[in-house]
């Protein structure tokens, strides 16, 4: 009798007490994530660390990302470096290699490549076509 008195209480317990269901913890993860990367991108970030921070294992983290934001993490980051780059191009009169370090990629050929790859143009080439653009130009010591 006393072990149908409890487990009336815990069937009750457990049907009126809210929970988080996995997806949305995922959705929660991927957005600390994103802020953080927002946050850091300009540092040396690897997918481990990432998910480190995540709490989950490196593989399930990459799958899990994905899942919620459409973009790995290594993506994610990429994208986020790329369009920093861009706004950095447009104006400002930084020049090619500090804005590669600015935006955390480790040397210039790797930036350069990185921004051929994804624009299909190099930095300079960005610049030159960005010129005709009303945006102001800053300039930064």
């Amino acid at each position: 009798m006393a072990a149908n008195v409890y487990g009336a209480i815990l069937t009750e317990f457990l049907l009126f007490t809210p929970q988080k269901s996995h997806a949305r913890d995922y959705a929660d993860m991927a957005e600390r994530i994103i802020t953080y990367i927002n946050e850091h991108f300009t540092e040396n970030l690897s997918t481990e660390t990432l998910a480190e921070r995540s709490g989950l294992s490196q593989y399930h983290f990459i799958r899990t990302f994905k899942k919620e934001t459409g973009f790995t993490p290594h993506e994610y980051l990429i994208n986020t470096r790329m369009a920093t780059a861009r706004y950095l191009l447009k104006t400002t009169e930084l020049s090619v290699k500090d804005i590669c370090f600015n935006t955390g990629f480790s040397c210039e050929s790797v930036f350069c490549n990185a921004f051929k790859k994804h624009h299909h143009m190099t930095p300079a080439q960005y610049r030159s076509s960005s010129q005709n653009d009303e945006a102001p130009r800053l300039f930064l010591s």
